[in-house]
């Protein structure tokens, strides 16, 4: 089976292809970038597909039916892309706009790593935005819809994020061994990419439940832990 992958280049996405090129379930893979990634070229699993205009990107996946899953670490933050609709363009609206690409082109399974306290309600622009792709993207009706929020995202970043969130990874990584981990749900980049690819090959073997599935910081501590332990 294949799969695309938005944010391949990111801290969770990148951990997302390495494990995927692990993966028996998994015969090919398309991650999607605007630049060629230097880490995970050389797998033969992999079919890059570089596009610098990302307004191209649902075309792209027109061109490749048969495509079963697609997964989407794709975020930014508004420092990094550097006004709130900036942050919207490529968190809501690039997005949503892959997603409704595959689903028209066939893809059963979406799997969205979103953010803790995602709302299409929330006060919190960043939030708010996570949270209408979330509504938005269920109401895509794919076979499966598999939603993760991580807690405090642990890892080494190739660029800051701004001051907030590198604020928020030192808290999470100060707390991971004590009491305190379960109110951040702090998890390392690979454990996320872990439950993510465990998700992806269980929709392919007809092992997950059809419809959407929402896995909370806490949980997916918890998966991550016990595919650790299997």
């Amino acid at each position: 089976m294949s799969a695309f992958i938005l944010g391949s280049t990111g801290l969770v996405g990148t951990q997302i292809v390495r494990s995927l090129e692990k993966s028996t379930a998994f015969s090919t893979l398309y991650p999607i970038s605007r630049k060629s990634p230097t880490d995970h070229s050389l797998c033969p699993k992999i079919n890059l597909l570089i596009e610098p205009n990302t307004g191209s990107w649902p075309g792209l996946i027109k061109s490749h039916p048969n495509t079963t899953t697609l997964i989407s670490s794709l975020g930014s933050t508004i420092t990094k892309a550097g006004s709130k609709q900036a942050f919207h363009d490529i968190d809501y609206g690039l997005n949503y706009s892959v997603a409704k690409s595959a689903k028209e082109n066939g893809t059963k399974t979406m799997i969205l790593i979103s953010s803790v306290g995602a709302h299409p309600d929330s006060w919190f622009h960043y939030l708010k935005t996570k949270g209408e792709l979330e509504r938005d993207v269920k109401e895509l009706g794919f076979d499966h819809t598999v939603i993760i929020r991580p807690g405090a995202l642990l890892g080494k970043r190739e660029s800051s994020i701004g001051w907030r969130s590198e604020v928020g990874m030192w808290f999470g990584r100060v707390a991971k061994n004590t009491p305190v981990r379960r109110l951040l749900n702090p998890i390392e980049d690979f454990d996320v990419a872990r439950v993510v690819v465990d998700f992806a090959e269980r929709a392919e073997k007809g092992d997950l439940e059809k419809g959407v599935t929402i896995v909370e910081p806490h949980q997916l501590v918890d998966l991550a832990n016990k595919l650790v332990n299997n």
